[in-house]
């Protein structure tokens, strides 16, 4: 009689340990929250699938390369290479996949009791000479980036390497499409004050 109770508690830990694995191999991966917060995943997902990713980056007012990094970090499935290009010509191209879901990790404060403009942010002298840090900020949050080239003399991803370059946030990708279809969209964060390296 034990050594049948002793088999049936094996089994039975067998047969848990196998359901913990199956489980845990369909999970939904796990993303950034500050990514979630920041970039629109499903209209992300809808324009490189309608698009080029050359001009959906246009479009948004960043570099290919940085919107192929964000589509990876937040599994956004892309089109195969080539897949335009056999469009174009009217050969058959693959399916488009499905969105799957994801988890999102939480973004935790690191100090609760500082909010983030109180804390100063280390900015280029030889910038902030050229550029007026909080008028550039304001315009980044009443305009895409498209609309103020001419103002500045850039381009919109020059203006966004800019953006980061002086520590301004900017509406993530996706911002302005909401904000024309009348959608909700994120705060605008607080203008952080700055404090300057020696300008060289």
């Amino acid at each position: 009689m034990e050594l049948a109770s002793s088999s049936s508690n094996a089994n039975i830990l067998e047969g848990h340990q196998e359901s913990n694995f199956a489980s845990s191999q369909h999970e939904p991966p796990r993303v950034s929250g500050k990514l979630m917060a920041r970039y629109d995943r499903n209209q992300i997902y809808d324009d490189v699938w309608e698009a080029p990713l050359k001009k959906v980056a246009k479009k948004l007012g960043v570099a290919p390369e940085t919107l192929g990094y964000v589509c990876r970090k937040l599994h956004i499935p892309l089109p195969e290479i080539g897949y335009w290009n056999k469009k174009a010509a009217g050969k058959p191209v693959s399916d488009r996949p499905p969105l799957d879901a994801v988890r999102f990790i939480p973004v935790v404060l690191q100090n609760a009791q500082r909010t983030a403009g109180d804390l100063p942010v280390t900015v280029s002298g030889r910038l902030m000479e050229q550029y007026n840090r909080e008028e550039l900020y304001e315009d980044a949050w009443k305009f895409p980036f498209t609309q103020i080239e001419t103002k500045w003399g850039l381009d919109a991803c020059r203006l966004s390497h800019l953006c980061k370059n002086l520590k301004i946030p900017v509406p993530g990708v996706g911002y302005w499409n909401k904000i024309e279809a009348g959608k909700p969209v994120p705060s605008r964060p607080p203008f952080q004050r700055s404090k300057l390296t020696l300008a060289i």
